[in-house]
Formats: structure tokens, sequence, C-alpha cells
């Protein structure tokens, strides 16, 4: 009969008494700096297009994009993070053209998950100088914190669509050691090339090569969702059954 009891309670002190739980943060502010020292960073323009695009016949110089989130403080193994973005219309998803022949369009393009060291706070200032904005977009693709997530030509998207992003090893340890604080994710695109070559009438032939562009629509396009799975800290009773066992497996070698 101790035996059994005995069994009983270390099966009951070994099992997995824990249950994946998760946090859904939405950003306190989304947004974007332009190569060359210009800070798209206002609250009204919550935009997260990564790439380059031309408007009027100006072309703007490769953006990246932020995200700025305050991570709950939660007890427990993170197991999952990631991200939703969406692509709102087929304008959203802009390949470029082939280098070498202008009638063919890349195969592919990578949108690149990352995280940077400045602060939330200080990448929604209004009043960054040009070389602080300049310091700010080098530094947003310094450290990768998922792979590479690659759309291809050869698929047939359906907008709008979701794309949903998992962080590797690395950028979950970073959401398990800010809890309680703020990080800030950032955004870029690794295939994005300045493409210079004009049609016989002066106009680029290439205007765009963009990945999420069309990012702040109210009310269509939602605030990217981060999502944080983990594990909560095992029950006190785990413990209790384990102190139990012990004490059974020690009165029986009395």
């Amino acid at each position: 009969m101790k035996t059994t009891l005995l069994a009983m309670c270390l099966f009951v002190s070994l099992s997995p008494t824990v249950w994946a739980d998760e946090l859904v943060v939405t950003p306190l502010q989304v947004g974007g700096f332009f190569d060359g020292g210009f800070a798209d960073n206002k609250i009204e323009h919550q935009n997260y297009f990564v790439g380059y695009g031309t408007v009027g016949g100006v072309r703007t110089s490769e953006r990246r994009s932020f995200f700025w989130y305050h991570i709950p403080d939660f007890e427990g193994e993170v197991i999952d993070v990631h991200i939703k973005l969406k692509m709102a219309a087929s304008t959203s998803l802009i390949f470029g053209l082939d280098p070498f022949d202008e009638t063919k369009k890349d195969p592919t393009e990578t949108f690149q998950l990352g995280a940077t060291f400045t602060p939330g706070l200080e990448m929604v200032r209004s009043d960054l100088t040009t070389d602080e904005a300049q310091t700010i977009f080098d530094g947003m693709n310094d450290f990768a914190v998922a792979d590479p997530y690659v759309f291809s030509m050869s698929e047939e998207y359906e907008f709008p669509f979701t794309t949903e992003i998992h962080m590797n090893a690395f950028g979950k340890s970073i959401i398990s050691s800010i809890r309680g604080g703020d990080v800030t994710i950032t955004g870029w695109m690794p295939t994005w090339s300045h493409d210079e070559r004009l049609d016989g009438e002066g106009d680029y032939l290439e205007g765009d090569e963009l990945l999420y562009g069309l990012s702040d629509i109210p009310g269509i396009v939602p605030p990217p969702e981060l999502t944080i799975r983990y594990e909560p800290v095992p029950e006190p009773i785990t413990a209790l059954a384990l102190l139990m066992g012990v004490g059974l497996m020690a009165r029986r070698r009395r």
C-alpha cells in the first residue's frame, strides 16, 4: 500500500502541471526612419512599410520600421513570440525589377524582423536632429530576432492577408529578459535595392520596391499585435507532492 501511494506521489510530482498561456500586446507606437536622417515617427502616422517608393516623381530613400511595445511582467518560460503584420492591398507587396531584365520582377523579396537598443521614447522624439535620426536608422538592422520572411512571385496572394512572424531563440530571450519593461522591435527589407533606371520619358522604371505599404489605414489595418506564449510557474501542489513522496520514502526505509 505504501509503495503504491509512494508511486502515485512521485507520478504527480514528476508530471507536468503547467500549461501554455499567452499575452497579446499592442504597440505603444509604430513608425519608421528613412536613410538620410529623416524620422517618420509621428503618432498620427502609424505606418510600418519597409523598402522605398516614389511619390510625385520623388524617390524616397530606404525606410525601416519600428514597433514600440511594453512587455507586461509575467512568470514562466517563454516558448513562442510572434508578431502579426497585415498586407492591406496589392500595393503593399511590390517586387523590384530584375536588375538585368526590366520586363521581369525579382523572384523573391524578404522581410527581416529585428531589435534595437534605442528606447521607444527616443524613437518617437519630435526634436531629433538629422544626425540623431541617422544613427537610429543605422542601428535598426543590427540584431535579427527571427528567420527572414520570404515572399515569392511564384505564390498567389489574396489581399488582404496577415503574415505571422515567429521570433528565434535570440528574440525570445530578449522578450524574456525585458519583462515589465519596453522593447523596440524593428523591421527592414534586406532585398531592397535602389533602381535608378529610367524609361524613354524620364520616369523611373521601378517606382516602388516595398513591403507592407499602406499599413496605417484606420479601421482596415489593425495595430500589429505581439503575442507571447509561455509556460507559467508550476503550481505549489507539485512541490507538495514531491515532499510527500520523499517523506514516505524515508519512512519506508526506517
